[in-house]
């Protein structure tokens, strides 16, 4: 857990135990109120910050992934300015090297084609590796604290709204005994 997480851990601790002795000071039991009303905002709280986050990572989906170019099927030309003689064998030998050459360069192309598009495909795969192992980690984590803060409350209105008058009843017991604490203190002072 970080800095951050450890704080708002620490401020929510004790911002519940002082609010729970704020209200074991008044005189009506209002925790069932209040764990409702925490239940209730802690809930809308997690959808909202859930939401948040599913929107932001549709996004970094849509956004993080560029499409590769495809193979074209572009047609070439066999025999361009190809001159035919008179003589059938040597015009038969000067098609079969052109052709090879074609051949040639056909293959040629089809394999840098093939290369780039390997290549492409191996972008895109670190790109999706990247943004599922730590693009969507990070985003998750940014709110991570706010998400066990919203939990945090969700349990404790929960657990108030189950038992008011217990919780009530504790909350007045613990300041009784800070009061008598703090008056045995400062009477050991003065």
């Amino acid at each position: 857990m970080d800095r951050k997480n450890t704080l708002i851990l620490i401020v929510l601790v004790l911002g519940t135990l002082s609010a729970g002795m704020l209200l074991a000071l008044l005189s009506t039991n209002y925790f069932a109120p209040v764990g409702l009303v925490l239940s209730i905002s802690s809930s809308a709280a997690t959808i909202a910050i859930a939401f948040t986050d599913a929107v932001k990572a549709r996004q970094a989906e849509i956004q993080g992934i560029e499409p590769y170019e495809p193979i074209s099927g572009k047609r070439i030309r066999m025999f361009d300015g190809l001159v035919l003689t008179s003589d059938r064998i040597a015009n038969i030998e000067k098609q079969l090297q052109l052709v090879q050459g074609k051949h040639e360069e056909l293959a040629d192309r089809l394999h840098a084609r093939f290369e780039t598009a390997m290549m492409l495909a191996r972008l895109a795969n670190e790109r999706l590796t990247q943004h599922e192992e730590v693009d969507l980690p990070l985003m998750i984590s940014k709110h991570s604290g706010a998400i066990i803060a919203s939990a945090w409350l969700a349990i404790l209105g929960t657990t108030i709204v189950f038992a008011p008058d217990a919780i009530y009843s504790a909350f007045s017991e613990l300041n009784g005994m800070l009061s008598s604490i703090v008056s045995g203190a400062l009477i050991l002072i003065f």
